[in-house]
């Protein structure tokens, strides 16, 4: 069943058209002899100067033959001169000839049958009505004057003296009512005309309102015709092909009677009723429909209404965020080696998943609704210190620890937990996401780790240490050695010191994955520091030919810690030696920087590849420039100076040109940041998460 209107009826096309402003009028187009309507507008004239002619045609009149000639002529010409000339060319005024020259038509009738006696002389008065019907006040004016010249000309011709004194009433009263009903009748046409204007705006301001919201509104007369649509009601229908009103499944259809807009007509209400609108040609549209009666104060019925909201796009977003939260819902569920939940603000749990079942062995109806105090362990963890996760979190956005949790039946395993705060997008606190890992494969693992750092620091160190010891005994008495013999031993010297170094450089990076190396605060003196790192350079500065360089300015004291900062020193300066070309320059520079200090080591040596760069902090990733040249070394030194640069809370940046240099800048604050009484201390331990 197809229809054509947006609730449901038919024919609103045209009084859509109704509603729709009038085109502007060109010049000379207003005047008793535009089109349209203007045969209508003659034909009752024409039609009294027929019935003239047939009045004067019966017996018993004493006619003029010439005059009564004269007046079928001049009839002829007007009427082929009102049909021909095309009238909307002309000015207004021109118009008006047409009304005077009848006049002269009306007075030669009046004359043929005897001026004094002829009771023709009404017909004046219906050129008068014509342009005071059609005309403006302007041809009015000069039509009452033609009329009063009608009656005054017989007196000019025959001569006041031999008119007939009996005759004068006449010729006073018709010029004088002619002008009294044209004038009231003019002036009713302009006060209809006036009040048909004010509709006309009222009714193209209307339509301009109601095409301005993005709400369809359709209305009906009594007997159900449609008398206006706006522009979204007919964006809501499509094209003028037709369309179908379903159901809010979108399959069954809406009978006609049932359509909106005839039960409101009917006096029923229809609020928020959810409609399919199908187009023939052109997309489907969802709508909520409300309508009602439209009566007048007497209770008469001027019509119906129907507004028609679009809410296509938000149920088309509605089921967006259904079918991504179901996608999220299974992505979580599916993830089943974490514990993913939410909590409410106060710490209630409001959803659980598989990975939560499965490593805290409840079912989510025993745990939904529950505070997550449940999670942990009997006396871990009091209240007040379950209250301050949530409030850090909400401050700061994330709470991360690693902790003990309990299982449902008793049991408990070693977890990294992470609380993260939700808000919303004014916001608002909404809750917190709660991820749980179990580490205990990783705690294990660490628990190796450590044991292998105490074998390497037994094993490895330990002997290492007595073979350099041994050593350099042996290289302080080379007397009885040759000079084969001393470089043997200076060779296994050198090696076993690179040997130690490295396995050095292993505890260290193993401790700070740990988070067990600890910075020991104290004053620091950057320049002494400075001092005796270049001190320590420079026996390898010379040995290589390069030219090492100190420029240290008068800058404040630190807080730091003076081992941790010298092995900075002492590790970049020792690459800027090694990656440097005999001939070439390396520099120290310290400065004030703001509120903090300024480490530049600059070299001239062989550079970086730009696309080598943002890996040069990586753990053992060593640029293609020293790999290619056979330059020693295992790719550690910078990782070490990064994460102990940080631990700081300082900052450490390169820059490189490949050929030409490298230089590394480090950054420090002057005073280390304290953190709020009650947290945990991270200043003084050394953590690795930014070694990469």
């Amino acid at each position: 069943m197809s229809r054509t209107s947006a609730a449901g009826e038919s024919g609103d096309d045209n009084a859509v058209q109704q509603l729709q402003p009038a085109p502007a009028s060109p010049t000379g187009s207003h005047g008793p002899l535009v089109p349209p309507g203007r045969t209508r507008r003659i034909l009752p004239f024409v039609g009294a100067i027929v019935v003239a002619f047939l009045t004067l045609a019966l017996p018993g009149h004493d006619l003029r033959p010439s005059t009564l000639i004269a007046a079928v002529v001049l009839t002829c010409v007007l009427g082929v001169i009102v049909v021909t000339v095309p009238w909307r060319r002309l000015p207004p005024w021109a118009q008006g000839a047409i009304p005077v020259a009848f006049l002269a038509v009306a007075a030669l009738l009046r004359d043929a049958d005897g001026a004094s006696r002829s009771g023709l002389s009404a017909l004046i008065i219906l050129p008068v009505l014509w342009v005071a019907l059609y005309g403006s006040w302007r041809q009015l004016a000069v039509t009452v004057v033609g009329a009063c010249a009608a009656f005054l000309v017989p007196i000019l011709v025959i001569g006041a003296p031999d008119y007939p004194s009996r005759e004068w009433t006449r010729v006073i009263l018709w010029p004088v009512l002619a002008s009294i009903v044209g004038y009231i009748v003019h002036r009713l046409v302009q006060e209809q005309e006036s009040r048909a204007d004010n509709l006309e705006s009222s009714r193209v301001f209307l339509q301009a309102v109601l095409d301005s919201v993005d709400v369809g509104i359709t209305a009906c007369d009594p007997q159900g015709r449609p008398t206006l649509a706006n522009n979204a009601a007919r964006v809501i229908r499509g094209s003028d092909a037709g369309y179908r009103l379903l159901a809010a499944a979108g399959v069954t259809e809406i009978p006609a009677e049932q359509a909106p807009l005839e039960r409101a007509l009917r006096g029923e209400q229809v609020y928020d009723e959810e409609i399919v609108v199908a187009p023939a040609r052109g997309p489907v549209r969802r709508t909520v429909v409300r309508g009602q009666r439209i009566t007048r104060n007497d209770g008469s019925v001027l019509g119906a209404v129907v507004a028609m909201h679009d809410i296509t796009d938000r149920r088309a977003a509605e089921q967006a965020v259904r079918d991504s939260e179901e996608r999220l819902r299974l992505l979580i569920d599916a993830t089943t080696d974490y514990a993913i939940l939410m909590l409410d603000p106060q710490g209630r749990v409001q959803t659980w998943n598989t990975g939560a079942q499965r490593l805290k062995g409840y079912e989510a109806d025993e745990i939904v609704g529950r505070h997550f105090s449940v999670l942990y362990p009997p006396g871990k963890s009091s209240g007040a210190e379950l209250d301050r996760k949530l409030a850090e979190a909400a401050q700061d956005g994330r709470f991360a620890e690693e902790c003990w949790i309990a299982r449902k039946d008793g049991t408990i395993f070693w977890a990294g937990v992470v609380i993260t705060a939700i808000r919303d997008t004014a916001g608002q606190l909404r809750g917190f996401s709660l991820i749980t890992r179990d580490l205990t494969e990783v705690r294990a693992a660490e628990h190796l780790k450590d044991q292998f750092l105490a074998v390497v620091s037994h094993e490895l160190r330990t002997p290492l240490t007595s073979i350099i010891g041994f050593l350099e005994m042996l290289l302080d008495d080379t007397d009885d050695l040759n000079p084969a013999q001393v470089q043997f031993l200076t060779t296994i010297d050198r090696n076993a010191h690179r040997l130690l170094r490295l396995v050095g450089d292993l505890l260290l990076t193993a401790q700070i994955d740990a988070g067990s190396v600890t910075l020991d605060l104290a004053p620091v003196d950057l320049r002494a520091l400075a001092d005796a790192a270049v001190e320590a350079a420079q026996p390898r500065a010379t040995a290589g030919d390069i030219t090492l360089r100190l420029d240290a300015q008068d800058l404040p004291t630190v807080t730091g810690d003076p081992g941790r900062l010298g092995q900075v020193l002492d590790n970049l300066l020792s690459n800027a030696i090694k990656f440097s070309p005999a001939g070439g320059h390396v520099d120290l520079a310290l400065s004030s920087h703001g509120s903090g200090v300024a480490i530049e080591v600059r070299d001239t040596g062989i550079g970086i590849p730009a696309d080598e760069q943002s890996l040069m902090f990586q753990r053992f990733f060593r640029a293609s420039t020293a790999v290619g040249r056979a330059i020693p070394g295992v790719g550690l030194g910078l990782t070490i100076v990064k994460t102990i640069v940080e631990a700081h809370h300082g900052t450490l940046t390169m820059t490189s040109t490949e050929g030409v240099g490298t230089t590394f800048r480090i950054e420090l604050p002057v005073e280390q940041p304290r953190r709020p009484a009650g947290r945990p201390s991270a200043d003084r331990r050394v953590h690795g998460s930014a070694a990469g």
